[in-house]
């Protein structure tokens, strides 16, 4: 018997669609070796969330600083409408960001999750 990864398993053994497993895995491996490895910009672009300051107000308002998420400040001046606090997120919150989503891609992870 070969020793399978759980993204194998679940490719193999389960009903769930491998392009699921493929994105989903793809955010976890962002906090393997960074608690705060996924870039809240990617679960924006993954939700298609159009309003960038309501999801960031969404994250400070219902989780937890340096437990949750951490937020990184550029140090110089930009242009308007550039973007100069970014915030970076665990793979659990992301998780419950997607869950919590009404977007296609929200409404299709909770639906997967067990």
């Amino acid at each position: 018997m070969s020793n399978l990864t759980l993204k194998q398993f679940l490719e193999l053994y389960t009903a769930i669609p491998i392009n699921f497993i493929d994105e989903y895995y793809d955010f976890y491996k962002l906090c393997e070796n960074n608690k705060f490895g996924i870039d809240a910009n990617l679960v924006i672009n993954y939700l298609n969330i159009s309003n960038l300051k309501s999801f960031h107000k969404r994250i400070r308002d219902n989780f937890k600083l340096n437990s949750d998420y951490i937020i990184s400040k550029l140090n110089q001046k930009l242009q308007k409408d550039q973007q100069d606090t970014f915030y970076y997120i665990s793979f659990e919150t992301f998780e419950k960001l997607c869950m919590n989503s009404t977007s296609e891609k929200g409404n299709q992870f909770s639906h997967r999750r067990c």
